[in-house]
């Protein structure tokens, strides 16, 4: 039995199968089972920066690097 023959019994996506019969509890904790360290980063980064989270170290070193390259660049005559 694949998993389309399961939504098509259920009449429901895989998505509203799991949503349907899991606690919000549960379905964290199924959460933490499927994700990696480097995907829960990336889902924790985007999270914050989207709630207006900004890494200011990451700022001042972009600007320090942009700096550097224009002071690197810059015409020696």
């Amino acid at each position: 039995m694949s998993l389309q023959d399961l939504e098509e019994w259920a009449g429901k996506s895989a998505k509203e199968i799991v949503e349907d019969a899991l606690t919000p509890k549960e379905l964290l904790e199924f959460l933490w089972e499927f994700v990696c360290k480097d995907e829960l980063y990336d889902i924790v980064h985007e999270i914050c920066h989207n709630e207006g989270y900004v890494d200011w170290e990451r700022v001042k070193e972009d600007a320090d690097d942009q700096k550097y390259q224009e002071w690197k660049e810059r015409d020696i005559d």
